[in-house]
């Protein structure tokens, strides 16, 4: 919560009372910030580790079922222009 003077303070002078309230603004704006990088951090971590793993691994083989098939596709050509019987 903002701590905002309701009155001027005879103690401060008007420059002294703003900064006062700039710091408390600050402080106020600085505290919700780190909440966030928290709740940010805390938002990143709810996947564990042995998750992350398997999620990796799962893409790393289908990464690799594709990159077979795109392999085999020349290999495939290749044998079904050698079982062809040629044009006379």
């Amino acid at each position: 919560m903002i701590a905002l003077p309701l009155k001027f303070s005879p103690k401060l002078g008007a420059k002294q009372e703003t900064q006062a309230v700039e710091k408390d603004l600050f402080d106020n704006v600085s505290s919700i910030k780190l909440k966030a990088e928290v709740a940010t951090v805390i938002m990143v971590e709810t996947t564990s580790l042995k998750e992350q793993i398997a999620s990796l691994t799962a893409a790393v083989e289908n990464l690799l079922k594709h990159v077979r098939a795109r392999d085999d596709q020349p290999n495939k050509l290749h044998d079904k222009f050698q079982s062809t019987p040629a044009l006379k």
